[in-house]
């Protein structure tokens, strides 16, 4: 019967995407959906500063 178990390598488990070969701290899809969601809250602070822009010049 053929070992299984490799002691001398550490389990990997990344508890964000499931995968096997990698750490949650080295999960690309975290860090890939961390990047989507900090540009999807730049575009949406660009819009309310144009939003409030365009307001100012309508009430001047």
């Amino acid at each position: 019967m053929a070992m299984i178990l490799r002691p001398d390598t550490p389990a990997k488990c990344c508890s964000y995407c499931g995968s096997r070969d990698h750490d949650y701290e080295d999960c690309p899809k975290r860090k890939a959906d961390a990047e989507r969601q900090r540009k999807e809250r730049e575009e949406q602070q660009e819009q309310q500063e144009q939003d409030s822009s365009r307001e100012r010049f309508l009430a001047s």
